[in-house]
């Protein structure tokens, strides 16, 4: 779970005054709910996302892939290990605690969009989701 509080590191990316998220994907991680704090968020402070859901099946590894969209236009893709050290990660409920992260004070205005990935040890997705941000 440390890595994947790593990875929101990546996702919080913009400063919104608007956001939503909307799965784009099925898998064994069924994301309930996602709670952003603060809501709204303030640049040049920290900012967190943290997830709710059940995994219908044990996973012993995977990755997280967050792809940064700023008005439609790639900025970067990050990748990194679902898990480290705290691996298996067991069925049942899994959430995943945010992770303060402090946002630039630089951020430019616009519409930005994070898709994140989830994929277990065989590279089978876990979670599809994608978080929508207004500044």
């Amino acid at each position: 779970m440390k890595t994947i509080a790593v990875l929101l590191l990546f996702v919080t990316l913009a400063v919104a005054a608007d956001w939503g998220w909307s799965k784009c994907g099925g898998g064994a991680y069924d994301i309930s709910k996602i709670t952003m704090t603060p809501d709204p968020p303030v640049a040049g402070k920290n900012l967190s996302f943290a997830f709710d859901g059940m995994l219908s099946e044990t996973i012993t590894s995977g990755k997280v892939t967050v792809n940064v969209y700023w008005e439609g236009i790639w900025v970067r893709t990050v990748s990194d290990p679902i898990c480290q050290g705290n691996c298996p990660i067991k069925a049942g409920k899994w959430d995943i605690p945010g992770h303060p992260t402090l946002l630039p004070s630089y951020t430019p205005s616009g519409s930005y969009r994070n898709n994140i990935v989830m994929t277990d040890q065989n590279n089978k997705q876990l979670a599809c989701v994608n978080i929508n941000f207004t500044i």
